[in-house]
């Protein structure tokens, strides 16, 4: 006869424990994809929105596409290379907020700056400096340097001088194996959190979205690529290798 309490024997429960098991092993790379999918998707997203800042750059400043770089000048050193495109794309064209930190140094904070943020960047920055312990926003994206670097005195290039505009590499993932490129979003003058906010070589691209790369194009379309320009090579970017062959 049918008894309503009848009880699971142990090698049931066993079994059953086995095919959630299994089930859970089949299903966990699907969802693993699928977040990391997500993940490359909004990383596009915030590429595009920057690639909009830089449009609206260029047309505020004379078709320049950053403020110029030029370590070579009096009083201008790599701590105050901060203030380069992200401060200004940010604060201009995305709403970004600014606070002055215990140093002096002017820092973002507040949600507009996550623009700056890839989901697969997982790094954290600690104001080691600060009396209280706090974070930092971090900056997930890197300019290639010839874009806006100041050569011998002769001023960076104009978007519209740039040839192949769709072939020439804007903005892309920095390589997280590269820790002199982890970095507060608009840098920080510190010895410890200092602002390297360009790619100078193919090798600090980061192929961060499994083998992809997300790169910004200077006419404003973002593509994964798993591979680039002298990808592997520890040779500086020109203005002619920052661009598809």
């Amino acid at each position: 006869m049918y008894s309503g309490n009848r009880k699971f024997s142990l090698i049931e429960l066993l079994i059953v424990i086995a095919i959630l098991a299994i089930l859970a092993a089949l299903l966990l790379p699907a969802l693993n994809s699928a977040k990391r999918a997500s993940h490359k998707m909004k990383c596009t997203s915030n590429l595009k929105q920057l690639g909009y800042a830089a449009i609206q750059y260029e047309a505020a400043f004379d078709d320049y596409i950053a403020p110029p770089m030029n370590n070579a000048v009096s009083g201008m050193t790599w701590g105050q290379s901060l203030y380069f495109w992200d401060f200004s794309y940010g604060t201009l064209f995305l709403g970004g907020a600014l606070q002055v930190s215990e140093s002096t140094y002017k820092e973002a904070f507040g949600t507009a700056w996550k623009v700056f943020h890839c989901p697969e960047d997982n790094i954290v920055l600690e104001d080691y400096s600060a009396n209280a312990r706090r974070f930092l926003p971090p900056r997930s994206y890197c300019m290639f340097r010839p874009l806006f670097e100041v050569v011998n005195e002769v001023a960076p290039p104009r978007s519209s001088g740039v040839s192949r505009p769709a072939s020439t590499y804007l903005i892309a993932d920095r390589n997280p194996a590269v820790h002199v490129m982890a970095a507060p979003v608009c840098g920080r003058a510190t010895s410890l959190l200092g602002s390297i906010v360009y790619i100078d070589s193919g090798e600090r691209v980061g192929s961060v979205h499994q083998q992809y790369a997300n790169i910004l194009f200077l006419d404003g379309h973002v593509a994964a690529r798993k591979h680039w320009n002298q990808q592997f090579s520890p040779s500086y970017y020109t203005l002619n290798t920052i661009k598809d062959p």
